[in-house]
This record gives structure tokens, C-alpha cells and sequence, in this order.
């Protein structure tokens, strides 16, 4: 008896070290797009924006469908990206003279993914990578552009994204999940 006790304590060690810790794992960080573009009309930076195919918020269901213990996260793949610009703030400057606007809207974008998710899905992804599935990103800008009479300026901010590929396994299956991450907005004038 205590042979076998020991064979399976020695096991459950060597079965211990060879499954992933979330310490393999970085949460990812920094800037994919590029210095800030804030004068109108000057944008000689050519980026590929990256399209997000089918995006989906996380809807705050913190229901579980299976028991913790059988949600697995396997982790596939990342890559960096660009994602599209969004509008922020418009201002039409409707005198006959330039004008010197001051952006103050304040950006942001969350976590979203390309099919559905719930809380058994951020709790496994959170225990093999180590940091949250969730993450949003704000920003507030506080600078000032020169606006051409009877002409309109926009702020776009455009988010870089850690794009995290795995696959989610759960008790009565599986489902390919992509994590649209954003780490960082960059501010855009047009």
C-alpha cells in the first residue's frame, strides 16, 4: 500500500511539472500602431488596419455551465495588430477664419471575442495564462488642432490589439476562441 501511495505521489509531482504554469505566459502590453497622428490632413504613415470578423462583448454572465474543474484553456498562438479606427469626437469649424480646437473627449475599448463567453471561460483562461481575459483601455485627449475655416476635424482613436487564439474545452465540448486584447489607443486627426 504504501509503494503504491508513493508511486502516486511521485506521479502527481512529475505530472505537476510538466503542465504549463501561468507563469509561461505575458500579459501583453504596449503600442502596435504608432506615434500619435494630431495635425489634420498630414498622415503620411500608411498602416494595415486589422478588421476585427465577428466581434463579441463579454455580457457580464457570471453563471457557470459546468463545473470549473472541467474548463480548460489551451493556448495556440498571439500575434499584434492594428485594429480599425473608431470615431471619438467631430468639430465643424463654421467661421471664415482658422479656429484652435481642443479635443477633451475621453476613448476607451474592451476585451471582446469571436464567439460568446461566459465566467467558466475567463476562469480557465485566467488559470493557464496567468492575468484576466478582460481588459479596457481609456485614454483622454487633451491637445488642440488647427482647424481650416468651414471644414471638420475628427478624432479616431485606433486600438493595438494582442490577438490570444486557443481553444476553450468544457465539459460537453469545444470552441475555438480569439481574444481581441487592446493594450493601447493611438490618437488619429483627420
Amino acid at each position: 500500500m504504501k509503494k503504491i501511495i508513493g508511486l502516486f505521489l511521485f506521479a502527481s509531482v512529475v505530472m505537476a511539472s510538466l503542465t504549463p504554469t501561468a507563469f509561461a505566459y505575458t500579459k501583453p502590453s504596449g503600442n502596435y500602431c504608432g506615434a500619435d497622428d494630431k495635425t489634420p490632413g498630414s498622415s503620411s504613415t500608411k498602416i494595415q488596419y486589422f478588421k476585427i470578423p465577428h466581434e463579441v462583448e463579454y455580457s457580464g454572465d457570471t453563471s457557470s455551465i459546468t463545473p470549473l474543474l472541467l474548463d480548460k484553456w489551451v493556448y495556440s498562438g498571439e500575434s499584434k495588430a492594428c485594429g480599425l479606427p473608431f470615431t471619438v469626437e467631430s468639430y465643424t469649424n463654421n467661421y471664415s477664419q482658422t479656429v484652435n480646437y481642443t479635443f477633451t473627449a475621453k476613448a476607451s475599448k474592451s476585451t471582446t471575442y469571436n464567439t460568446s463567453v461566459n465566467a467558466n471561460f475567463l476562469d480557465a483562461f485566467n488559470a493557464t495564462m496567468g492575468y484576466q481575459a478582460t481588459n479596457t483601455v481609456e485614454r483622454s485627449s487633451q491637445f488642440s488642432v488647427p482647424v481650416k475655416p468651414y471644414t471638420t476635424v475628427t478624432l479616431k482613436a485606433s486600438p493595438s490589439l494582442a490577438i490570444i487564439k486557443g481553444t476553450w474545452k468544457y465539459l460537453t465540448g469545444s470552441k475555438y476562441v480569439e481574444v481581441y486584447y487592446p493594450t493601447h489607443l493611438r490618437w488619429i486627426t483627420e
